[in-house]
């Protein structure tokens, strides 16, 4: 009975994990239509990053930020449009290599 009982625990373990590293995959970044670029010059590829919403929400004192508005100091650029100097400074938490190489690559074009 005990060996039973660990068996199921151990199957149930490996399901979760193997269920978890599924989902993780299927939530790649992708760029959308526009990057942000925040007051500290730091460029961010998701509207909702915790870190450009949580400094944007320290600069600003109106308590009556919706989340659809742009924190304070946030410019909206669209992604075609980036420059290379927009790419010195990118937020590790929304933009990973791959998505680096693609900026990179929308820079290029525009130079």
């Amino acid at each position: 009975m005990v060996k039973i009982r660990f068996f199921v625990a151990v199957l149930v373990f490996f399901s979760i994990i193997v269920s978890w590293g599924c989902s993780k995959k299927g939530q790649q970044n992708n760029l959308g239509e526009y990057v942000y670029y925040d007051a500290s010059k730091t460029l961010h590829s998701k509207r909702d990053c915790i870190a450009l919403t949580l400094r944007g929400l320290r600069e600003s004192n109106d308590d009556n930020i919706t989340s659809d508005e742009l924190p304070t100091g946030v410019v909206r650029i669209p992604t075609k449009e980036v420059e290379m100097e927009f790419l010195t400074w990118c937020c590790p938490r929304c933009i990973d290599d791959s998505l680096f190489k693609e900026l990179e690559l929308y820079a290029k074009q525009n130079q």
